[in-house]
């Protein structure tokens, strides 16, 4: 910070050099701080206006699943490590956070992956459907749920899970559908805005430890049965078989 403000005040000095418009030193001086800041300041101008607007939960139509199937979550694939246990591929393969589904009581969860690595490391893959089912628990690692997922030609789940999001600045709108696959009807839908909130200098280049929380608005005025998170909607709407 030290050293753009010391390259901000002879920028200043240099614009001063050269003209004595008061117009001009006041454009320096909006640059100096956008220049920063561009990231925050778009994402407020997004956010506050998107909130009163944009926001929405509804349930039009529920059903009973066996499995939930994924686009533009859960979209990336990693192996882990075999560490002498001798696993298989298929148990040492990890699609996205996908084996929380079986938390919820359900046989098996699909995904559109197109996208393989870990965090920052993901590279483009040519687009697979791939499918999870849950193992046994290791005694040795309790917590943790096994998982089997290999690729298939084509998803068996009745319905699909639809997300995308939309980034502006640290401003972001979310949107979760719930389709079903034979008909093409929309079963749910959930849309929240949400603004990181973040150090405002540089934030934009993505340097570490700059992100400290955010925020996020769902629809006001939601009925009893969409007081839920945007995570939670598949759950509510795709009733797990017993």
């Amino acid at each position: 910070m030290a050293i753009y403000a010391a390259i901000s005040i002879a920028f200043l000095v240099f614009v001063r050099s050269r003209t004595e418009r008061p117009l001009y030193a006041l454009l320096a001086v909006i640059l100096i701080v956008l220049v920063p800041t561009w990231d925050m300041v778009l994402g407020a101008i997004v956010y506050f206006p998107s909130c009163l607007f944009f926001p929405k939960v509804a349930i039009y139509e529920t059903m009973e699943a066996d499995g939930i199937y994924y686009e533009g979550k859960h979209d990336y694939v990693w192996e882990l490590e075999d560490h002498g246990r001798n696993e298989p591929v298929s148990e040492r393969t990890v699609v996205g956070y996908i084996d929380g589904v079986f938390r919820r009581g359900y046989a098996y969860a699909e995904s559109r992956v197109t996208k393989r690595g870990t965090h920052r490391d993901r590279r483009s893959i040519p687009p697979a459907f791939y499918r999870c089912v849950p193992l046994p628990r290791d005694p040795d690692r309790p917590a943790y749920q096994r998982t089997s997922c290999v690729v298939v030609d084509r998803p068996m789940s009745l319905c699909t899970v639809r997300e995308t999001r939309l980034s502006l600045g640290t401003a972001s709108i979310s949107t979760k559908k719930i389709y079903n696959r034979s008909t093409g009807k929309l079963m749910a839908i959930y849309r929240q805005v949400c603004m990181r909130y973040v150090f405002p200098f540089f934030a934009w280049l993505g340097w570490h430890g700059l992100h400290s929380g955010g925020t996020c608005r769902p629809a006001l005025g939601s009925d009893r049965r969409t007081s839920f998170g945007y995570t939670e909607l598949e759950y509510h709407v795709l009733k797990p078989n017993k």
